[in-house]
């Protein structure tokens, strides 16, 4: 699904000139590069910043420039609670596990159990 660009967002100026060069969906500019919007005619530096800042408000960025700062803020404020999050995981996973091998420990020594009575039976039928 397409989203469309949201030019109420933006200035005149620049939602004229994404109107003007047919981009009309989050998609299509996050498929454009610095160097390629800076070639349309009336594109300066400050049209360009407010496309990073309106992609970057919604967690994307421009071809080619990797992790914007919202990005960047996010991972920072929210990266050590989602460490901790799947570290308590992990460690639930780890009580499990050690449940189940404690169980097949048990299964094995209720085995060998079973194993011993066979034999024992056996040898009193010889």
């Amino acid at each position: 699904m397409k989203i469309e660009i949201e030019t109420e967002h933006l200035s005149m100026r620049t939602a004229n000139l994404l109107q003007r060069a047919g981009v009309m969906y989050l998609e299509d500019l996050t498929e454009l590069s610095f160097s390629q919007i800076r070639k349309w005619r009336n594109c300066g530096k400050k049209t360009i910043n407010e496309i990073r800042e309106y992609l970057g408000r919604r967690g994307l960025a421009l071809k080619g420039e990797g992790i914007t700062p919202e990005m960047k803020n996010f991972l920072i404020k929210d990266f050590p609670f989602i460490l901790t999050e799947l570290r308590r995981k992990i460690d639930l996973c780890i009580e499990d596990l050690q449940l189940v091998i404690k169980t097949f420990d048990q299964l094995s020594i209720d085995c060998e159990k079973v194993d011993k009575v066979i034999n024992w039976q056996v040898d009193l039928i010889k």
